[in-house]
């Protein structure tokens, strides 16, 4: 079963965003933080922070248990995270301009997460390998994922219903996006073939004369479900990963223009509610997932 949200209200609808995966990772990890001494702190790298909105909410939602390395290829997105932040005391967050395969560190990770990321990453089976010489014994590697190739048409009808609802309400803006998106700047900026923002038009997406087939995104080929799964069990052994389904019809959303304020970021959480809801009761089929390898040796 997906989890809803346990902090839906955020100051912007960047940080609404995050806050399933949040609320997922935090769940995941509550049993090692619960382990800890009081003088003791856990040590997160994120691959693929962006423009970083996950790791300060991760920070703050850990309660300075945490060390969090934040890594982007992007010179960009950690330039512009660390302009947002630059009045922001938090030592607990640092972030680095790295590709994660040449990525090195003087000590061992403890959690390593995959933020819409690991697909990005070729060849695959040397990220898992490199992720799994980072972690220390008994540490975490938490995966987020998509995989568009198992959408239902009766998937797609149920996001464009209520797309074009938002955007009756005038809450959906395209002359207005920016490319703040977490996601957005993942594509427009990883690797060399970095998928053009997965071919998201939005004129075409918010075209509700046109039928939903039509509507939806001619997205491009991404490492398959069962290649990341595989990939991942082959380093870590079958026994110590687990997969669940997740949210993602949400982050549509922001690529779409939804408007930062109040009223989007409260619209964008009740969607989020919404698209949980449907996953459980098996009306909508999951997009996104979770692995979750533990390694154990």
């Amino acid at each position: 079963m997906v989890d809803v949200a346990s902090s839906p209200s955020f100051d912007s609808i960047y940080n609404t965003e995050q806050s399933l995966f949040l609320t997922y990772v935090t769940k995941t990890l509550r049993s090692r933080l619960d382990r800890l001494a009081p003088d003791q702190v856990i040590r997160v790298l994120e691959v693929g922070c962006g423009p970083a909105y996950f790791a300060p909410l991760l920070s703050r939602e850990l309660q300075g248990k945490a060390r969090i390395v934040g890594i982007d290829p992007s010179t960009d997105d950690i330039n512009a995270a660390l302009e947002r932040r630059k009045d922001v005391q938090d030592d607990n967050v640092e972030l680095r301009v790295s590709e994660f395969l040449e990525f090195e560190d003087q000590e061992k990770f403890d959690v390593i997460l995959f933020t819409k990321s690991l697909h990005h990453i070729s060849p695959l089976d040397k990220a898992v390998e490199h992720a799994n010489y980072l972690l220390a014994p008994s540490g975490t590697m938490i995966v987020e994922e998509l995989d568009f190739n198992i959408v239902t048409e009766a998937t797609m009808s149920w996001l464009f219903d209520r797309v074009d609802l938002i955007s009756s309400a005038g809450l959906l803006r395209p002359s207005e996006i920016k490319n703040a998106n977490h996601h957005a700047n993942h594509h427009a900026n990883h690797h060399a073939n970095h998928h053009a923002n997965h071919n998201f038009k939005t004129g075409q997406f918010l075209n509700r004369t046109l039928p939903v087939l039509q509507r939806w995104p001619d997205f491009p080929s991404l490492s398959e479900r069962m290649t990341l799964i595989t990939a991942i069990s082959r380093v870590f052994g079958e026994a110590n990963v687990s997969v669940t389904g997740a949210a993602f019809l949400y982050h549509f959303f922001l690529k779409a223009g939804l408007e930062d304020s109040s009223a989007g970021a409260q619209t964008l959480s009740i969607f989020m509610e919404q698209e949980v809801r449907a996953i459980n009761s098996s009306s909508i089929i999951p997009l996104g997932f979770h692995v979750v390898a533990e390694k154990r040796q």
